[in-house]
């Protein structure tokens, strides 16, 4: 097998995992799997056959829906840096949260997405892009990925705008929209951005989480309508920056 044969198995495989873990308890077919993947049964049949084999994937009954296996559910609780440094940061995402009024994200990469690792819902409601806790996004759709992208190497940052440029207009976003989002998250060193969720107006800010030991983090504060009022964006900022300022992790 080629080097590229190889290196799309495995991204394939790691298509599948993401997918199975959105699709939650009732799993996904493998003509559902194909569908949301955007690829044949063929190879991803494969694919799953090998990630069952390994523990990786279950089904349920010999023409069951697929669901995530406890291979993955073992090695996630062996990820103790990444649990405890979300232990570490709950208490920030609570402060931030009741200082607001608003719901707070704790925003880590992986991979060519943005995950949600942790959330506070504050005192008002308002619809996120994503599904709480394990919930993704391409990163530079968020403003907690755009942020992280602000603080990748520009090598590494240029590698994920070319292969997630395409997934931008599934969020009705240009590239270029998103390149002017990060020049100014580089003169100002935290960012707003406006977005919409579902049929709702949304706005974000956002600022990075320093000291992560490795895992690229960032906070973001979630707002109803287009835009920020200038008295709470300046709260919004002030808190963000207090808090992480303060907290080592």
């Amino acid at each position: 097998m080629t080097s590229s044969g190889k290196s799309s198995n495995a991204a394939r495989a790691a298509r599948i995992l993401a997918a199975l873990g959105e699709a939650g308890a009732k799993g996904l077919s493998l003509t559902g799997l194909a569908e949301t993947l955007g690829d044949t049964r063929a190879p991803v049949h494969r694919a799953l056959a090998a990630l069952v084999e390994h523990g990786f994937v279950l089904q349920s009954g010999r023409r069951g829906n697929y669901h995530i296996g406890p291979a993955i559910h073992a090695i996630a609780m062996k990820s103790v840096a990444v649990g405890e440094l979300t232990r570490a940061l709950r208490p920030l995402l609570i402060d931030i949260a009741a200082e607001t009024g608003l719901p707070t994200f704790l925003m880590a990469r992986a991979g060519f997405d943005s995950v949600c690792l942790d959330w506070q819902s504050g005192f008002s409601t308002v619809p996120a892009m994503f599904d709480g806790i394990g919930g993704r996004l391409p990163l530079g759709v968020g403003v907690g990925g755009l942020v992280v992208l602000g603080e990748m190497d520009a090598e590494g940052r240029e590698q994920v705008l070319r292969l997630n440029a395409p997934r931008f207009a599934d969020w009705g976003l240009k590239e270029a929209d998103i390149r002017a989002e990060l020049a100014l998250y580089a003169a100002q060193g935290w960012l707003l951005v406006s977005r919409r969720s579902g049929a709702v107006d949304i706005c974000s800010l956002a600022k990075p989480v320093r000291g992560g030991h490795g895992v690229e983090l960032a906070v973001s504060v979630l707002a109803p309508g287009r835009d920020m009022e200038e008295g709470l964006k300046a709260r919004v900022i002030d808190s963000l920056s207090r808090h992480l300022s303060r907290r080592e992790v």
